[in-house]
This record gives structure tokens, C-alpha cells and sequence, in this order.
């Protein structure tokens, strides 16, 4: 059995928050992680703006998921969901699972009257097992 409490607590009398590892219980574990760059971007229209990336992983249930999101010339990573403000527009994130089997990033933009804009949006995402699924086995 391996064991490790938190810096400064003991492993043998640490109340279980503050035990890091503990090999007797299953861990959260990285399924699949991914990257790329997406275009958002309006050119003389009223309305919003959204555009999807959709990610297939096939687990067969919604996943715990962490994402992250900045613009290709900044080097400020913004958490999913989130939202960031470059040249004065204001550039948002989502998250949808519209199925079991299929998560969805969402970057969009809410202003109604708004100049044209032509941006790139870098994202990076992961996806985690459900340890009680036993989906590794």
C-alpha cells in the first residue's frame, strides 16, 4: 500500500483531505487531451458569433473535463468557461455535451453591434476517466 499525506501532516493520523495518494482507492485518470486553434470571426453582421469544436471520446457518459483558452498572441491561458477581452471585443467559452459520447467547446462573442472582427483562439483540453466506470479496464 502506498500512502502520502499533505507537507506538514502525518500519513498515519492526517484526516483523509489531507491525504494526496492513497493506493487502496482509485485515482482520477487522464483519458485523452487535445489542442488546436479556432477562428472566430464576424464580418458585417448583427448578432452573435459562435463557433464549436466537437470532440468525440466514445466513453459512453459525460465525463469530468477541464479546457483552456487564450488568443494565438497571448501567453495568458483562460480556463473553460471563461471569457477574455482582446481589442475591446469580448470573447467567451462554453462547454455542452450533447451526448454520452461527444463534448462540445464553444467560443462565441455576445456583443449585438459590434465592428468586424477576425480573431484566433487557441484551446487545449482534457479529459478524465471516471474512476467508478472502471472504463480502463
Amino acid at each position: 500500500m502506498v500512502k502520502v499525506a499533505r507537507e506538514g501532516y502525518n500519513v498515519h493520523t492526517a484526516n483523509e483531505r489531507y491525504i494526496n495518494i492513497d493506493s487502496r482507492k482509485n485515482q482520477l485518470k487522464e483519458y485523452s487531451s487535445g489542442s488546436g486553434t479556432i477562428n472566430v470571426a464576424r464580418s458585417g453582421g448583427i448578432g452573435n458569433v459562435r463557433e464549436v469544436v466537437e470532440i468525440e471520446h466514445n466513453l459512453g457518459y459525460q465525463p469530468f473535463f477541464s479546457g483552456w483558452f487564450k488568443n494565438v498572441d497571448a501567453s495568458i491561458w483562460y480556463r473553460v468557461p471563461d471569457a477574455i477581452d482582446i481589442d475591446d471585443e469580448g470573447f467567451f467559452s462554453g462547454i455542452s455535451r450533447p451526448t454520452d459520447n461527444v463534448l462540445q467547446l464553444w467560443f462565441y462573442t455576445v456583443e449585438l453591434f459590434t465592428d468586424d472582427y477576425d480573431e484566433d483562439l487557441d484551446y487545449y483540453y482534457i479529459i478524465y476517466i471516471d474512476p467508478y466506470k472502471d472504463a480502463w479496464s
